[in-house]
């Protein structure tokens, strides 16, 4: 009888220190046969389940930890290994993504401007962006003017940060992501005044637009070469004359004092 005791207490012990560990963000334990890690998620048996059945699974980002039986433990931060955070949170993890683009607004050309942007990345999930563009107007048939003039504008972007995507199991890069940009538009341009010009002599009107607006917008790069990016804006905009559309966005009126607008930029990163 104690023999038969002795070895039922080993084979207990033995069951006991093969089982892995699941401890989730709760702090809660379950005691499981972990089979696999596939796809941000963790696929186990708890301890007495049938192993014939489907098994159960769990997001990793709901772990924070795993003990397995060999005594190997992995603990994860923000539903990554806390190795794999720390490297993300190192400047080196980003040293071979290129942090500059240029973009053409491929709108630009249909409204009568060509207009340009530069990107730099300051720091996962921050970009400075500074754009320009040279206003050659649409042709008025009726008068044949054009007007002639340009666009300045500049703003910080936001973005979600690259550990946010790599959450997901995407491919991070620190100009890709869903963002907000505050920004400041400049336009100013001159237009011939036909009523009141002269064969001898022309008279032009100069006219100029200052826009604080918000971006809303969302950025997608492919292999760290090319990038798609579309949005739109509205804020504030004030003019010294009465014309809704200036180029690079479209005021209402003195009295609705609201800039808004819209735009997709295709664009080639570099260095």
């Amino acid at each position: 009888m104690r023999v038969f005791l002795v070895s039922i207490f080993v084979i207990l012990s033995i069951n006991l220190f093969s089982q892995d560990i699941i401890i989730n963000t709760k702090h809660d334990t379950i005691a499981c046969k972990v089979v696999d890690v596939y796809d941000n998620t963790v696929f186990y048996y708890p301890v007495g389940s049938d192993t014939s059945e489907q098994s159960y699974r769990m997001a990793i980002k709901m772990i924070r930890k795993i003990i397995l039986a060999n005594g190997e433990e992995i603990t994860y931060v923000k539903g990554m290994t806390k190795q794999h955070y720390q490297e993300i949170e190192d400047d080196d993890y980003y040293k071979d993504l290129h942090k500059n683009a240029i973009k053409f607004h491929a709108l630009s050309l249909m409204g009568g401007s060509i207009a340009l942007s530069y990107e730099r990345s300051i720091k996962p999930g921050m970009s400075i962006e500074l754009g320009g563009g040279y206003i050659y107007g649409l042709e008025d048939t009726l008068q044949n003017k054009r007007d002639q003039g340009f666009i300045i504008r500049g703003g910080v972007k936001f973005m979600r940060p690259p550990k946010y995507y790599i959450n997901r199991g995407v491919y991070a890069h620190l100009l890709k992501g869903s963002y907000i940009k505050p920004e400041i538009i400049f336009n100013s341009f001159k237009r011939e005044n036909k009523g009141l010009s002269t064969p001898n002599l022309k008279v032009w009107d100069y006219i100029s637009s200052t826009s604080i607006v918000l971006n809303v917008g969302k950025q997608v790069v492919y292999g760290n070469t090319f990038l798609i990016d579309w949005y739109g804006f509205i804020g504030y905009g004030r003019s010294n004359f009465e014309n809704g559309y200036y180029y690079s966005n479209i005021i209402l009126a003195n009295s609705v004092p609201v800039s808004f607008g819209l735009g997709f930029r295709l664009g080639f990163l570099f260095l």
